[in-house]
């Protein structure tokens, strides 16, 4: 599990699972690592990027926070999201700036990553 889902686990309480408008359920992230062709389903959206090594939070498996926090915020559409998606985690308190700065420093090259900079510049 990755992206929003692992961080409610791991207690970022903000990230509820729910699209903008408050009601609207998102599915669940998973990464399957690299050539696993499951497609998504009602509930469940599948990628296929690198796997790290998973950590279990209550029980089930999950990416590492700042992993996570890096998936949820390249998913994004806009950047605002993607700004949103990082300080509702550092209020939360699983990562910091710095962590996650020094984190996508080493994925040069990932889907997603000059928009996940421009937010770290952004978040408070």
């Amino acid at each position: 599990m990755t992206g929003w889902a692992a961080l409610r686990l791991s207690g970022a309480g903000y990230l509820d699972g729910l699209e903008r408008d408050g009601r609207t359920p998102r599915p669940v992230p998973l990464v399957m690592g690299p050539c696993n062709g499951r497609r998504d389903r009602d509930g469940v959206r599948f990628s296929y990027d690198r796997l790290e090594p998973v950590t279990e939070v209550r029980g089930v498996p999950c990416l590492p926070v700042d992993r996570a926090l890096f998936d949820e915020m390249r998913a994004s559409r806009r950047l605002f999201d993607a700004v949103v998606a990082v300080d509702m985690a550092l209020l939360a308190g699983p990562t910091t700036i710095g962590s996650m700065t020094a984190y996508v420093d080493g994925r040069r090259g990932w889907n997603g990553v000059p928009l996940v900079r421009k937010a770290l510049l952004l978040a408070r």
